[in-house]
């Protein structure tokens, strides 16, 4: 597998031991990257013009115009076989395979007012973070957690899924969640963590 960077210099690959440019080509991502991630060998890439893929050394793009959202692409979210999940601040939108395209947006479908993190499990299902609360999107049906649970109002900076399929929630102030068996699990302080609050999981 590679790993792919990006910084004020552009695109990056890891080779061996060493990060190289990515050299520019015909249909290389144009305007700032915003965000990155692969899919099945592949890595799409959001920009500020739109949505690139690079699939054996060939770029396509940009793509999926349609579905991006208008204020521009901040968050990429892969679904199993190949969907993506398109982000910005306060849009998150999903092309379907007969060409409709679903949109939620913060302060009406999803909490809060600013989307924060998107991503894409194992299973299928979306999870969107808002500096409102956690939702996830399943079959085209939205799915939220009951107001007594801290993620339904919690500001949510991260999500990430580990090799058992748990599913990792960093907060701004609630500390670390851990979603396993269909529960989330707080952790904060008391399980050895430095403090409560949290920055970043990922």
């Amino acid at each position: 597998e590679e790993l792919w960077v990006w910084s004020d210099g552009g695109l990056s690959v890891f080779a061996g031991d060493r990060f190289l440019g990515v050299p520019e080509g015909e249909g290389q991502p144009r305007g700032t990257v915003t965000s990155l991630t692969g899919s099945g060998g592949g890595v799409w890439v959001g920009t500020t013009t739109g949505v690139y893929y690079r699939w054996k050394g060939t770029w396509n793009g940009p793509m999926l115009a349609a579905a991006l959202p208008n204020e521009g692409v901040e968050y990429l979210a892969v679904r199993p076989g190949g969907a993506l999940a398109i982000a910005s601040k306060r849009t998150v939108a999903f092309e379907h395979v007969n060409g409709v395209i679903e949109r939620l947006a913060a302060g009406k479908e999803l909490p809060g007012s600013r989307i924060q993190v998107v991503f894409g499990d194992k299973a299928g299902s979306v999870w969107i973070g808002t500096n409102g609360g956690l939702i996830r999107w399943s079959d085209g049906k939205v799915q939220r957690f009951p107001v007594n649970d801290g993620l339904a109002t919690e500001s949510i900076l991260s999500v990430m899924e580990d090799k058992e399929g748990d599913l990792w929630v960093g907060t701004e102030t609630g500390g670390l969640h851990i979603l396993r068996d269909q529960r989330f699990h707080l952790m904060g302080a008391r399980d050895g963590l430095s403090s409560d609050e949290n920055d970043d999981c990922g």
